[in-house]
């Protein structure tokens, strides 16, 4: 009988309570992307101009559209979080332990709706949509990994995409107790992992040829 995949480096089995949420940082990036065009998408278009005319009162045009990324980011942790349920589950791994699965789904929706809000937010102060969308992935891929690398825990855990790394259990190379790794490059090596394995074992039961025999 095959074993669950095991991550190489915290030794834990991966299960579908614990690796639902995986695919949450792909949805919280895409919903700082989308509440980012929200906002720079109309300025470039010359749209929202009339919707100011329409609506003079500016704070009703920015409680509008935060309302309307609050809702695209939720339906896009929840579309995320489906996915990885249903990955894990016609994957065939174990269920798990389930009984922190209500709690981390609750987080990665919050994270997903603060996301998409905090794009909204980008937008409205650079306005053009290459720049702003741009430098929000910069920050996300580039920046805070550099902070995380040099910085003191104490300064770090200030930036606006570290808090979700502790809410959803997500374990980065630049956690001061070891040599951890994010679970989505862990899911990538396990995988390749078990299908070397695989090869190995039918390598090892296939025949020899006739003539080596």
């Amino acid at each position: 009988m095959d074993q669950a995949p095991i991550g190489p480096l915290t030794l834990e089995a991966f299960t579908v309570g614990n690796s639902f949420s995986f695919p949450t940082w792909l949805s919280t990036v895409m919903a700082v992307v989308a509440g980012t065009l929200m906002f720079t998408s109309e300025v470039q278009h010359g749209t929202l101009a009339a919707a100011i005319t329409a609506r003079p009162a500016r704070w009703v045009t920015v409680a509008a559209k935060s309302a309307i990324a609050a809702v695209f980011g939720l339906a896009m942790g929840v579309a995320g979080m489906l996915a990885g349920l249903s990955d894990g589950v016609l994957g065939g791994l174990d269920a798990g332990d389930t009984s922190g699965m209500p709690a981390t789904a609750a987080w990665g929706l919050m994270v997903t709706t603060v996301a998409a809000i905090f794009g909204l937010g980008v937008g409205m102060i650079v306005r053009h949509s290459s720049a702003a969308v741009s430098m929000t992935l910069v920050w996300v891929f580039v920046i805070e990994n550099l902070f995380r690398s040099f910085a003191p825990p104490t300064v770090f855990r200030f930036l606006p995409f570290n808090p979700p790394n502790g809410l959803l259990s997500i374990e980065t190379t630049s956690d001061t107790e070891g040599p951890r790794r994010c679970p989505h490059a862990s899911a990538r090596r396990t995988a390749v992992q078990q299908l070397h394995r695989r090869c190995s074992r039918h390598r090892n039961r296939a025949p020899l040829p006739p003539d080596l025999n």
